[in-house]
């Protein structure tokens, strides 16, 4: 695995550029949304820990983490236009198919992105297994971890 040069912890975002790299380990239920400009060598990632419905206002809900990503991509010379995604995690961590939040959060960043016109040009969702992923802000290439298995390049 690459040396991450940012970190993004439960709940929370981060931006890079350049030769940086910006991970989120230890996606669960959780969805990491992976957003980025190749032209501008710049990418992000939040690691959504609840969907947009639920009914808090939480900083950790999909809705505010994208949008508070989107904004920091967009101070850095971004329009967002410009941006695609890569969404990983969401997966059933406890085997509960009534109470699936990894699903649920799938579903609103899947929503919440097509609202914002930013295509997801590729995914690993779902499933039982955990996952650990790190962007590259330089080309936008994702390395996927799973539990247990070899990692993967998206």
């Amino acid at each position: 695995m690459p040396e991450a040069d940012k970190k993004v912890r439960m709940g929370g975002y981060s931006t890079g550029k350049d030769d940086e790299v910006v991970a989120a380990l230890g996606l669960g239920s959780c969805v990491a949304v992976c957003l980025y400009c190749e032209e501008k060598s710049v990418a992000g990632v939040a690691h959504v820990m609840l969907p947009r419905k639920e009914s808090r206002k939480s900083e950790k809900r999909a809705d505010i983490l994208i949008d508070k990503l989107i904004g920091e991509i967009n101070s850095r010379g971004v329009e967002t236009q410009k941006i695609s995604s890569k969404i990983f995690g969401g997966a059933s961590m406890f085997g509960n198919r009534k109470l699936n939040v990894g699903q649920e959060n799938i579903e609103s960043v899947e929503e919440i992105l097509e609202d914002y016109n930013i295509p997801i040009v590729s995914r690993d969702t779902g499933g039982e297994k955990g996952r650990s992923v790190w962007i590259s802000c330089v080309s936008g290439k994702v390395i996927l971890k799973k539990f247990g298995e070899c990692e993967e390049h998206y």
